[in-house]
Protein backbone atom coordinates (compact mmCIF):
# COMPACT_ATOMS: atom_id res chain seq x y z
CA UNK A 1 0.00 0.00 0.00
CA UNK A 2 1.34 3.31 -0.97
CA UNK A 3 2.36 5.43 2.28
CA UNK A 4 -0.17 8.03 1.72
CA UNK A 5 -2.49 5.47 1.86
CA UNK A 6 -1.02 3.78 5.16
CA UNK A 7 -2.06 7.16 6.49
CA UNK A 8 -5.15 7.79 5.63
CA UNK A 9 -6.20 4.03 6.80
CA UNK A 10 -8.23 4.34 10.33
CA UNK A 11 -8.25 2.27 13.34
CA UNK A 12 -9.36 -0.19 13.96
CA UNK A 13 -8.71 -2.07 10.74
CA UNK A 14 -10.33 -5.57 9.25
CA UNK A 15 -8.62 -7.62 6.95
CA UNK A 16 -11.25 -7.00 4.42
CA UNK A 17 -12.05 -10.36 3.41
CA UNK A 18 -16.37 -9.43 3.95
CA UNK A 19 -15.80 -6.31 2.02
CA UNK A 20 -14.07 -7.87 -0.76
CA UNK A 21 -16.51 -11.31 -0.44
CA UNK A 22 -19.51 -9.11 -0.79
CA UNK A 23 -17.56 -6.93 -4.15
CA UNK A 24 -17.40 -10.25 -5.72
CA UNK A 25 -21.65 -10.73 -5.35
CA UNK A 26 -22.29 -6.63 -6.58
CA UNK A 27 -19.97 -7.67 -9.66
CA UNK A 28 -21.76 -11.07 -10.36
CA UNK A 29 -25.00 -9.21 -10.19
CA UNK A 30 -24.03 -6.75 -12.58
CA UNK A 31 -24.20 -3.78 -10.40
CA UNK A 32 -21.64 -0.87 -10.73
CA UNK A 33 -19.07 -1.40 -8.13
CA UNK A 34 -17.47 2.41 -8.30
CA UNK A 35 -20.48 4.27 -6.37
CA UNK A 36 -20.29 1.91 -3.27
CA UNK A 37 -16.81 2.18 -2.79
CA UNK A 38 -16.79 5.73 -3.20
CA UNK A 39 -19.56 6.81 -1.40
CA UNK A 40 -17.69 3.91 1.69
CA UNK A 41 -14.82 5.73 1.85
CA UNK A 42 -13.04 2.82 0.14
CA UNK A 43 -10.76 2.75 -3.36
CA UNK A 44 -10.98 0.00 -6.01
CA UNK A 45 -6.59 -0.52 -4.89
CA UNK A 46 -7.85 -1.56 -1.22
CA UNK A 47 -10.77 -3.85 -2.72
CA UNK A 48 -8.80 -5.59 -5.18
CA UNK A 49 -5.50 -6.18 -3.16
CA UNK A 50 -5.13 -7.82 0.21
CA UNK A 51 -4.47 -4.82 2.28
CA UNK A 52 -5.94 -4.09 5.43
CA UNK A 53 -9.13 -1.93 5.08
CA UNK A 54 -10.79 0.29 7.87
CA UNK A 55 -13.08 -1.74 10.34
CA UNK A 56 -15.93 1.21 9.43
CA UNK A 57 -15.47 1.12 6.17
CA UNK A 58 -15.87 -2.01 5.37
CA UNK A 59 -19.36 -1.94 7.50
CA UNK A 60 -20.42 0.75 5.43
CA UNK A 61 -19.22 -0.79 2.03
CA UNK A 62 -21.08 -4.40 3.22
CA UNK A 63 -24.06 -2.30 4.15
CA UNK A 64 -24.17 0.08 0.91
CA UNK A 65 -24.18 -3.17 -1.31
CA UNK A 66 -26.85 -5.26 0.38
CA UNK A 67 -29.18 -2.36 -0.29
CA UNK A 68 -27.78 -2.35 -4.00
CA UNK A 69 -28.25 -6.00 -4.40
CA UNK A 70 -31.58 -6.04 -2.01
CA UNK A 71 -30.00 -8.50 0.25
CA UNK A 72 -31.46 -7.71 3.49
CA UNK A 73 -28.86 -10.44 4.75
CA UNK A 74 -26.05 -10.45 2.86
CA UNK A 75 -23.91 -10.34 5.70
CA UNK A 76 -25.09 -13.39 6.72
CA UNK A 77 -25.46 -14.81 3.90
CA UNK A 78 -22.07 -14.77 3.06
CA UNK A 79 -21.46 -16.16 6.45
CA UNK A 80 -22.77 -19.35 5.08
CA UNK A 81 -21.37 -19.73 2.00
CA UNK A 82 -17.42 -18.71 2.15
CA UNK A 83 -14.65 -21.00 2.25
CA UNK A 84 -13.40 -21.08 6.11
CA UNK A 85 -9.89 -21.46 4.95
CA UNK A 86 -9.86 -18.01 3.44
CA UNK A 87 -9.80 -16.91 6.98
CA UNK A 88 -6.31 -17.32 6.71
CA UNK A 89 -3.92 -17.50 9.49
CA UNK A 90 -6.72 -17.57 12.07
CA UNK A 91 -8.14 -20.69 11.22
CA UNK A 92 -5.04 -22.70 11.06
CA UNK A 93 -4.40 -21.77 14.53
CA UNK A 94 -8.17 -22.78 15.35
CA UNK A 95 -7.51 -25.78 13.43
CA UNK A 96 -4.62 -27.13 15.10
CA UNK A 97 -5.80 -27.44 18.19
CA UNK A 98 -6.62 -30.00 20.38
CA UNK A 99 -10.11 -29.47 21.56
CA UNK A 100 -12.77 -26.99 20.44
CA UNK A 101 -12.59 -25.32 23.53
CA UNK A 102 -9.22 -24.62 23.20
CA UNK A 103 -9.26 -23.31 19.18
CA UNK A 104 -12.54 -21.07 20.47
CA UNK A 105 -9.68 -19.45 23.14
CA UNK A 106 -7.19 -18.88 20.40
CA UNK A 107 -9.71 -17.63 18.01
CA UNK A 108 -10.79 -15.23 20.99
CA UNK A 109 -6.97 -14.19 21.26
CA UNK A 110 -6.01 -13.59 18.17
CA UNK A 111 -9.35 -12.40 16.59
CA UNK A 112 -7.59 -8.89 15.54
CA UNK A 113 -5.56 -10.95 13.25
CA UNK A 114 -8.96 -10.45 11.03
CA UNK A 115 -10.45 -7.57 12.44
CA UNK A 116 -9.36 -5.09 15.19
CA UNK A 117 -12.99 -3.80 15.84
CA UNK A 118 -14.31 -6.95 17.21
CA UNK A 119 -13.62 -8.99 20.68
CA UNK A 120 -14.57 -12.03 21.12
CA UNK A 121 -15.32 -13.53 24.93
CA UNK A 122 -16.13 -16.93 26.26
CA UNK A 123 -17.59 -17.90 28.88
CA UNK A 124 -19.17 -20.93 31.49
CA UNK A 125 -22.54 -21.07 32.95
CA UNK A 126 -24.51 -24.04 34.33
CA UNK A 127 -22.66 -26.70 31.97
CA UNK A 128 -23.49 -24.25 28.90
CA UNK A 129 -20.72 -22.04 26.87
CA UNK A 130 -21.22 -18.80 25.89
CA UNK A 131 -19.05 -16.76 23.29
CA UNK A 132 -19.25 -12.70 22.83
CA UNK A 133 -19.01 -10.40 20.45
CA UNK A 134 -18.49 -6.54 20.92
CA UNK A 135 -17.08 -3.88 19.44
CA UNK A 136 -13.88 -1.55 20.24
CA UNK A 137 -13.82 1.50 18.39
CA UNK A 138 -16.61 1.13 16.29
CA UNK A 139 -20.36 2.06 17.13
CA UNK A 140 -22.13 -1.49 17.39
CA UNK A 141 -25.02 0.19 15.95
CA UNK A 142 -23.49 1.17 12.60
CA UNK A 143 -23.70 -2.55 11.69
CA UNK A 144 -25.98 -5.23 10.94
CA UNK A 145 -23.98 -7.50 8.55
CA UNK A 146 -20.55 -7.76 9.68
CA UNK A 147 -21.52 -8.76 12.96
CA UNK A 148 -24.22 -11.67 11.70
CA UNK A 149 -21.35 -12.80 9.07
CA UNK A 150 -19.18 -13.45 12.27
CA UNK A 151 -21.91 -15.16 13.93
CA UNK A 152 -22.53 -17.68 11.31
CA UNK A 153 -18.55 -18.05 10.39
CA UNK A 154 -18.59 -18.98 14.19
CA UNK A 155 -21.42 -21.60 14.00
CA UNK A 156 -19.82 -23.08 10.57
CA UNK A 157 -16.16 -23.29 12.31
CA UNK A 158 -17.48 -25.05 15.54
CA UNK A 159 -19.14 -27.30 13.20
CA UNK A 160 -16.35 -27.80 10.84
CA UNK A 161 -13.50 -28.25 14.12
CA UNK A 162 -15.23 -30.57 16.08
CA UNK A 163 -16.81 -32.91 13.34
CA UNK A 164 -20.14 -32.53 15.09
CA UNK A 165 -23.39 -30.43 14.04
CA UNK A 166 -22.72 -28.51 16.90
CA UNK A 167 -26.31 -26.39 17.63
CA UNK A 168 -26.61 -23.56 19.52
CA UNK A 169 -29.01 -22.71 21.80
CA UNK A 170 -29.44 -18.91 21.29
CA UNK A 171 -28.09 -16.29 19.26
CA UNK A 172 -28.44 -12.42 20.05
CA UNK A 173 -28.13 -9.53 18.56
CA UNK A 174 -28.11 -5.65 19.68
CA UNK A 175 -29.93 -4.23 16.31
CA UNK A 176 -33.24 -5.06 15.19
CA UNK A 177 -34.75 -7.00 11.99
CA UNK A 178 -37.81 -5.91 10.63
CA UNK A 179 -38.12 -8.82 8.42
CA UNK A 180 -38.20 -11.23 10.33
CA UNK A 181 -35.69 -14.28 11.80
CA UNK A 182 -36.96 -17.39 9.95
CA UNK A 183 -33.66 -17.84 7.84
CA UNK A 184 -31.69 -16.97 10.91
CA UNK A 185 -33.46 -19.67 13.11
CA UNK A 186 -33.51 -22.55 10.62
CA UNK A 187 -29.56 -22.38 9.73
CA UNK A 188 -27.78 -22.17 13.08
CA UNK A 189 -30.86 -24.56 14.57
CA UNK A 190 -31.33 -21.68 17.38
CA UNK A 191 -33.65 -18.79 18.15
CA UNK A 192 -32.79 -16.22 17.21
CA UNK A 193 -33.51 -12.75 19.20
CA UNK A 194 -32.76 -9.24 17.36
CA UNK A 195 -33.03 -6.35 19.41
CA UNK A 196 -31.79 -7.89 22.60
CA UNK A 197 -29.09 -5.75 24.09
CA UNK A 198 -25.85 -7.96 23.30
CA UNK A 199 -24.61 -10.44 21.03
CA UNK A 200 -24.02 -13.98 21.54
CA UNK A 201 -24.47 -17.25 20.91
CA UNK A 202 -24.97 -19.69 23.69
CA UNK A 203 -24.38 -23.73 23.33
CA UNK A 204 -25.63 -26.52 26.17
CA UNK A 205 -23.04 -28.69 25.09
CA UNK A 206 -19.24 -27.64 26.42
CA UNK A 207 -16.74 -27.67 23.76
CA UNK A 208 -14.39 -27.65 25.66
CA UNK A 209 -14.71 -31.56 25.84
CA UNK A 210 -15.29 -31.82 22.26
CA UNK A 211 -12.38 -32.95 20.15
CA UNK A 212 -11.48 -31.94 17.00
CA UNK A 213 -12.32 -33.79 14.05
CA UNK A 214 -9.22 -33.74 11.60
CA UNK A 215 -10.87 -35.46 8.65
CA UNK A 216 -13.58 -32.99 9.04
CA UNK A 217 -11.37 -29.71 9.30
CA UNK A 218 -9.19 -30.78 6.22
CA UNK A 219 -12.39 -30.70 4.16
CA UNK A 220 -14.60 -27.37 5.55
CA UNK A 221 -17.71 -27.17 3.21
Amino acid sequence: MPRSERSRLHLPTAAGGLARLAAQEVRRAGVDLAPLIRASGLTPDLIDSGERLASEEQITFVELSARALERDQLGFELGKAFDLRSIGPLYYVAASSETLGMALLRVARFSAVGNEAVVIGNDEQDNAFRIRLAYSGVACHSDRHQIEFFVATLVRLCRALSGLLLMPVHASFCHARSRGTKSYDECPGAKTLPNSGERCCGAERNPFASRRSDSRAAAVA
